[in-house]
């Protein structure tokens, strides 16, 4: 099993980060305080911020996934192709010693 990615592990870090500050951002701007009321929360405000953020969050999550599956195919690959290269020298060896 090849070990983590560490650009893939990064963008997820920053897609979490992102859904995590949209909420707290959500908060604060809709959360009103005036000198006529004491405080009232603006839910058209909150919710935007906060469905915005959950989609470029969840988005910035799966392009991190993308890149760790691509980073499995790559890491699969290679190693399918130094077995192989391993089987042709080990076969060459072979050859060469019963000569």
């Amino acid at each position: 099993m090849p070990r983590e990615n560490g650009v893939a592990v990064t963008i997820r870090v920053i897609g979490v980060l992102e859904i995590i500050a949209g909420i707290i951002i959500g908060y604060a701007t809709g959360y009103e305080q005036s000198y006529y009321s004491y405080g009232e929360m603006n839910w058209i405000t909150f919710f935007t911020w906060v469905g915005v953020a959950a989609v470029t969050g969840t988005l910035t999550i799966g392009f991190a996934e993308i890149i760790k599956l691509l980073a499995e195919i790559n890491f699969k690959l290679n190693k399918d192709d130094n077995s192989e290269s391993d089987q042709e020298n080990q076969e060459e060896l072979e050859e060469n010693n019963s000569n």
